[in-house]
């Protein structure tokens, strides 16, 4: 009877709270734990705030204004949206698109012949279309185009005839028989360059070539090349290799290897951030003078066709986003953290960035995707043209530079009213732990309540 009575007595004294102390500290180091392991730092799952889809359209490039108020999407003919995913109209027509930072000029190539546009805004500043001011044909389907900050200086290669350089009004400078497959000029116009296989030239306004750089040895041809805004430094790929070069005096700056065979490249407009995907999944982020601040592999399963097909870089560096052959887009931090990520069964090839980062515009084979972390989710409203009248048709232009009297194919039309609306989705704010998270979470929380069960 004594032993028993010492057993139920002991039992009694482990139970009381007061008299075992253990107990609550312990439940308190055990709640401690779950909140921190709750709150470790997991990539957000982010839905596209809008996606517009078209059949049978192949969508081959994309470009956004710096306030990411205009989106131009090259697909055959140029869809352009307004921020929002309203669709203003589908332009003739477009494979490259390049707009200029404050979305007043737009260039488009389709084939072998350039598009130029302007941009008319409604006094409200909410609305607004682009009207086609002229095109111009050129003797072989066009390579690469890019154009200066204020619309005034325009560059184009043609495939196997030469470099094109032209002014605003569509008149022609000059033209050089020097093929190159990328061209890019400064922000200012000043700074005009061309690279292939052959080697990288420097060209004049006039067309003519005013520096080779001969001591630049080039072993493959350059699949992506960009300038930084000052037109002090360029940057393209030779394979796996990234080579940074003074634009100026030609001189090579550095040359170092990428984690993969280069296939994407982005700068920040003063050079400190050079951004590479690869063929293997991996992004890299460069420094000025080429040292890796980070990589990101988007394939770490190493499967393939899961290239990185394009990145784009907010002005600052602090936002890499990157579009991958197998479905993933992926946005960054500035040490290569996920910020958030969205998973399609589609082909990302083309993704574009305001200057800021709020908005990210990416596009798959027949679809455009577009992304605002930070914007409240809201109905599209349906848009209409700003009132005007109907525009003069614009003059088409030969390689001679002579304006031909045949009629265009394709004429302005008139502001009409837009009646088909993408499809809205909103974005997921919460943040979404990844698995792994989930399963620590939970994993603390069944130790807990066996710890505390054997208590």
């Amino acid at each position: 009877m004594l032993k028993n009575k010492n057993i139920s007595s002991l039992q009694y004294i482990r139970s009381d709270p007061a008299l075992n102390p253990k107990k609550p500290v312990l439940l308190s180091a055990v709640v401690i734990l779950i909140i921190l392991v709750a709150a470790l730092p997991s990539a957000r799952a982010a839905g596209p705030v809008w996606t517009y889809s078209s059949a049978g359209n192949a969508l081959s490039s994309v470009s956004v204004s710096s306030d990411g108020s205009a989106i131009a999407v090259g697909a055959d003919k140029i869809w352009l949206f307004s921020r929002s995913g309203v669709l203003l109209a589908k332009e003739p027509y477009g494979e490259l698109v390049k707009m200029t930072p404050d979305g007043m000029h737009l260039l488009s190539a389709y084939s072998s012949t350039l598009y130029f546009f302007e941009r008319n805004v409604a006094p409200d500043k909410t609305n607004f279309s682009y009207q086609k001011k002229w095109e111009y044909n050129l003797p072989a389907s066009v390579r690469s185009i890019d154009i200066s900050d204020d619309g005034n200086t325009i560059v184009a290669s043609s495939q196997s005839s030469g470099t094109y350089i032209l002014s605003s009004p569509g008149d022609i400078t000059d033209s050089n028989e020097t093929y190159s497959a990328l061209v890019r000029v400064a922000s200012n116009g000043q700074i005009i360059l061309g690279v292939s296989a052959t080697g990288l030239f420097q060209y004049s306004k006039t067309g003519r070539v005013s520096s080779q750089y001969e001591d630049i040895s080039i072993g493959s041809e350059p699949d992506v090349m960009e300038i930084t805004s000052t037109g002090t430094m360029i940057v393209f790929n030779d394979a796996q290799r990234v080579v940074a070069v003074n634009a100026q005096n030609g001189t090579q700056r550095w040359k170092t290897r990428a984690t993969g065979e280069v296939t994407s490249l982005a700068l920040t407009p003063d050079g400190s951030g050079i951004l590479v995907g690869s063929e293997n999944g991996d992004i890299d982020l460069f420094d000025s003078k080429g040292n890796l601040s980070w990589s990101y592999s988007a394939n770490p399963e190493n499967k393939p066709g899961a290239m990185v097909k394009s990145v784009a870089l907010s002005d600052d560096g602090k936002i890499a986003v990157a579009g991958t052959y197998d479905g993933m887009i992926v946005a960054l931090d500035s040490a290569g953290r996920e910020i958030w990520t969205n998973q399609t069964k589609d082909r990302i090839s083309h993704v574009a960035m305001s200057s800021d980062g709020s908005l990210v515009v990416a596009t798959g084979e027949e679809t455009v995707y577009a992304f605002s972390p930070s914007a409240a989710s809201s109905p599209v409203p349906r848009t209409t043209f700003p009132a005007s009248g109907t525009p003069h048709p614009p003059a088409v232009k030969n390689v001679s530079g002579q304006v031909s009297t045949q009629k265009p194919e394709i004429s302005v039309t008139p502001p009409r009213t837009v009646t088909s609306v993408p499809t809205t989705y909103s974005v997921i704010r919460t943040p979404t732990q990844s698995p792994v998270s989930e399963f620590i979470s939970l994993s603390a929380l069944l130790i807990a309540l066996l710890v505390l069960k054997r208590r």
